[in-house]
């Protein structure tokens, strides 16, 4: 089952987060929890997530579980149709394979 909210609350098996580039670019993240902060800045820090479009990248966080970030692109150039196909291959990834309930927040 997939849960849609405005805030994420972790009680799910896997949260899937969804980021544009500009987010990312001004860590703007609207979190309330800091693990989940401190875990993407460390990411973006590394260079290992940017926000580009369908990007997606896995965090395990002890006390959050499955954390899963999608980058979205350039929030100008997002149509509806782009955010479907995103979420859609977030959503089918390796990933969430053995996730029975997924919540999923635009931030």
């Amino acid at each position: 089952m997939i849960s849609f909210r405005n805030n994420e609350k972790f009680d799910k098996d896997a949260t899937v987060i969804l980021l544009d580039k500009e987010q990312v670019k001004q860590k703007a993240f609207l979190f309330k929890d800091k693990n989940v902060e401190e875990g993407l800045k460390e990411l973006i820090k590394s260079g290992r997530f940017s926000g580009e479009k369908d990007e997606i990248f896995p965090l395990v966080i002890k006390k959050n579980g499955l954390v899963i970030f999608v980058g979205l692109g350039k929030a100008e150039d997002l149509t509806l149709t782009a955010l479907r196909i995103t979420v859609k291959k977030a959503l089918l990834s390796s990933f969430l394979k053995k996730c029975e309930e997924v919540e999923l927040v635009p931030n």
